[in-house]
């Protein structure tokens, strides 16, 4: 017996023993993730600000001082490293710099969700003995794209954030890494290619040449809206509207009858009903009207780049009679002024009041108007993705049945020394584990497999779904079912402390003698769940209430608004997902180019609808003429600099004149004067004219 107790007491010992030393690694282990961090912050003239010190937060994987660093304003760069790195000198760390587009104009919020993925990533590379800090430098949307990089004394950022109509231009400067078997190694690795996941026209705008020049972490295209109650107004007074879908049944299986010509006729109507434009498109310094024309254009089955395969040169692609025909339906818009003005006027001026332009290089650079925000939509909108807080905006399918995509991407640089390790870091900024890339799109995101922050399913409680249903105040008419027949009852909204509920009220007027013989009188408050004498309230299927009439029978309530009107946030979603799978972009059907940069700059749309906005024609210029125009813009924008170009075609001429000469022509690019090409070249025989 003693020999049994002897063992028993070593062996509770040795596993005691055993435990506490497991418990002991383990916490080690947890304590060896790093929590600290430090990040110092440099002002616009790039002097020292402040330093701080966030602690992250490895479940969330937010810093917990996330709300306070989305409100630092007037940063120009910053840099976070683990707290033990951050006063290390540069021989003992590395410092990547990635070079974001902003930081919102007066916010930090901008790169914080690249920040937020760096602890990480830096994780990681310290377990391989790897030391880094990252440095974040707002360079806005200029620089990001036309600032000489990596070479003699320039700066060399290691990753850029650029718009996909940018990509091709640092690609054709050799700036740009080919992201090709990155890609490769994420299929293997994942079991699924990033390009499976992605919109199935995104590969025209990130591909070139078998490179993948950046992956996408940003989607942009352009949405519809409209105010209802400007359509009720005008339905009310006799003209012939309907919402656009999917708020009424009249467009037919798919939307089809749901097209441009009808929303540019509902514009018009609109103007006579009120006195006010019908229509407008978003506000902003992104090429609003090009992106809108494009759109018309690809509805209208009108290609707007064509390729010209001899010369290896992309030119204009409306030009033909058929096309400018069916673009004449753009005239009455404009020249009537059923849209919106959308330019500033004092850039129009010196145009309008100065000898016409000879050669495209004195066409004015016009302005947009900006900050038009969609709360105050009229009527009509092609309009930027946010989810709208007044009810009188409604999301709604864009018509003709396609809409511009665009977005950004992030590249690696040929000067970045650690290609390997930043892929990885951009690996964790695209992985559905977490949230990063939600959190860089508000409604969704480039991959089929995340949703924005603003769609994803959130897990609300019942209480704070029913406030939300109840935030309109005002007296409602709810409908109901009992014994089988459709009933109305209305209800009063109201706010209770920090909750909202419900008056019922059966002597209200509006209300039935039934109502007086179902529904107690009272105040109900939203709760978890119903219950009679506590007189709570709650929601069911997020667009319906419940509210209890005894001590065990309860009626459910739905908005009588709701049933064609009321737009919740998961119908906002849907259509928005719907849309961005007809999206394409501005190029398509042709891979991205450089030139498009040089086009955007040029606005040579903006010039035309400018023509039929202002009635401002050089001469006797026809519709046709000002079209044509427009395509001489484009194709001069679109013919690349000779400088960058290696597919040069020239045509020589025959010897020409006493002085044997031959003159070059170059067919596909431009020379801009560079005295490096040669306009001109020796005979290598004497011509018989010379005779």
């Amino acid at each position: 017996m003693k020999y049994k107790l002897y063992h028993l007491f070593w062996y509770t010992l040795i596993l005691n023993i055993f435990k506490i030393h497991f418990s002991i690694s383990k916490s080690d282990n947890e304590n060896d993730i790093p929590k600290k961090y430090t990040i110092d912050f440099y002002d616009e003239n790039n002097n020292f600000k402040n330093r701080v010190n966030v602690t992250y937060n490895h479940e969330t994987n937010l810093f917990l001082e996330d709300d306070e660093l989305t409100e630092y304003s007037s940063i120009n760069w910053a840099v976070i490293c683990n707290n033990e790195d951050i006063d290390k000198m540069d021989n003992e760390k590395e410092t990547v710099i990635l070079w974001n587009t902003s930081f919102p104009v007066d916010k930090f919020s901008g790169s914080l969700t690249y920040m937020n993925a760096f602890p990480l990533w830096a994780y990681e590379q310290r377990k391989k003995g790897k030391i880094f800090c990252l440095k974040i430098e707002n360079v806005g949307w200029y620089r990001n794209v036309n600032d000489e990089i990596c070479k003699d004394d320039k700066p060399c950022p290691d990753m850029i954030i650029l718009g996909t109509t940018q990509l091709a231009y640092r690609y054709n400067n050799k700036e740009t890494l080919n992201l090709e078997k990155y890609f490769r190694r994420y299929f293997k690795n994942n079991g699924k290619s990033i390009e499976s996941l992605l919109n199935k026209y995104s590969f025209y705008d990130y591909h070139i040449d078998n490179n993948w020049l950046a992956v996408p972490i940003i989607v942009d295209f352009r949405s519809f809206k409209f105010n209802i109650t400007t359509f009720d107004y005008c339905i009310k007074k006799g003209y012939d509207l309907h919402y656009p879908p999917p708020f009424s049944d009249f467009w037919g299986k798919n939307y089809d009858t749901w097209t441009w010509e009808v929303v540019f006729d509902y514009a018009k109507a609109i103007y006579n009903c009120t006195g006010k434009p019908g229509f407008n498109f978003f506000k902003n310094d992104s090429y609003e009207d090009a992106k809108f024309f494009i759109i018309v254009c690809q509805a209208l089955g009108i290609p707007f780049v064509t390729e010209d395969i001899d010369l290896n040169l992309k030119k204009c692609g409306f030009r033909k009679k058929e096309y400018i025909k069916k673009l004449s339906i753009l005239k009455e818009l404009f020249e009537n002024r059923y849209i919106e003005n959308w330019l500033q006027e004092d850039s129009l001026r010196s145009w309008m009041n100065s000898s016409y332009p000879k050669s495209v290089d004195d066409f004015p650079k016009l302005r947009s108007l900006n900050s038009m925000k969609s709360k105050n939509l009229f009527a009509m909108s092609l309009n930027v993705l946010e989810a709208e807080a007044n009810e009188e905006i409604k999301v709604s399918y864009v018509p003709g049945g396609t809409t511009f995509l665009g977005g950004s991407g992030i590249i690696i640089t040929e000067g970045s020394k650690f290609p390997d390790e930043l892929f990885e870091y951009i690996e964790i900024l695209i992985n559905e584990k977490y949230s990063f890339c939600s959190q860089l799109n508000s409604i969704v995101t480039p991959y089929s497999n995340m949703l924005g922050n603003r769609c994803i399913k959130n897990n609300y409680s019942k209480k704070e779904l029913c406030n939300n249903y109840l935030e309109t105040d005002g007296t409602i008419p709810y409908y109901y079912y009992y014994n089988k027949n459709m009933n109305i009852i209305y209800l009063t909204h109201k706010s209770m402390n920090s909750d909202r509920g419900i008056i019922v009220d059966t002597k209200n007027s509006l209300n039935s003698e039934l109502v007086n013989s179902i529904f107690t009188n009272g105040e109900f408050k939203c709760d978890e769940e119903i219950n009679y004498n506590k007189k709570t309230i709650t929601i069911e299927n997020e667009d319906r209430i419940i509210i209890p009439i005894s001590e065990n029978k309860s009626i459910i309530l739905k908005q009588m608004d709701t049933i064609n009107h009321h737009q919740t946030m998961d119908m906002v979603c849907s259509i928005y997902k719907d849309t961005l799978s007809i999206a394409k972009p501005y190029q398509f059907p042709y891979n991205t180019f450089s030139e498009i940069n040089v086009f955007e700059n040029n606005d040579p749309i903006s010039i035309l609808f400018a023509h039929l906005y202002y009635n401002f024609y050089n001469g006797n210029q026809t519709f046709e003429d000002i079209i044509n125009e427009c395509c001489d813009i484009i194709d001069y924008s679109f013919t690349p600099n000779c400088k960058n170009y290696s597919k040069i075609k020239i045509k020589v001429s025959d010897c020409e004149g006493k002085d044997n000469m031959r003159t070059i022509e170059y067919l596909n690019c431009k020379t801009n004067n560079d005295t490096d090409f040669y306009t001109k070249i020796k005979c290598d025989y004497i011509s018989y004219t010379n005779f």
